[in-house]
């Protein structure tokens, strides 16, 4: 069971989001190419991000996970 600690930061695994970074106040190492899509692909660390062009959808990203969950592999970003 995963038990989430002290918020946001802690509690997600790896995650893929949609909302723009784009904001002119947004630091530049938190935009990425793709916006609005990005992945945050280091598990624990929402402040590194990722191009993600192909991920738009639960469903996408359930079918990207599934081979990790399926064999126990672990995800090495």
């Amino acid at each position: 069971m995963l038990v989430p600690k002290y918020g946001i930061i802690y509690s997600h695994i790896s995650a893929w989001e949609n909302e723009p970074h784009d904001h002119p106040s947004t630091p530049e190492e938190y935009k990425v190419n793709s916006e609005p899509h990005h992945h945050h692909h280091v598990p624990y660390d929402r402040h590194q991000r990722k191009d993600n062009y192909d991920i738009h959808s639960l469903e996408s990203a359930f079918a990207f996970i599934a081979k990790y969950i399926e064999s126990g592999e672990e995800y090495k970003p």
